[in-house]
């Protein structure tokens, strides 16, 4: 079967072991004109960890503990343990959706 001329150069094109591609210098003009982030990576980082203490906060403050307590207390051993696995699926299937959903947004 004969190759297309473009599978030829795309092949050739890739067998090069190179590791720069060069470009003439249009990469550097390009990052050079790019604009300076808004906000610092920095400060993203510690407002989503404040964010996150005060809804956790939030959240135990409102819990009925006062229920949950001598409920959990008067559990046998299996059932415990099949209560933490099924939370710990819930926060993992949580902070696995939250993460995909930050990545997909860049």
């Amino acid at each position: 079967m004969k190759q297309d001329k473009l599978d030829v150069w795309l092949e050739e094109a890739l067998a090069v072991d190179d590791e720069y591609l060069h470009d003439d210098g249009f990469t550097d003009q390009v990052m050079a004109r790019l604009p300076e982030p808004g906000v610092s990576p920095k400060r993203v980082k510690v407002f989503n960890w404040g964010a996150g203490l005060a809804a956790a906060a939030v959240a135990g403050s409102v819990f009925p503990w006062s229920k949950a307590l001598p409920l959990l207390s008067s559990m046998n051993f299996d059932a415990w343990l099949t209560s933490a696995v099924i939370v710990a699926g819930v926060f993992t299937t949580a902070a696995i959706s939250a993460g995909a959903y930050a990545m997909s947004r860049g």
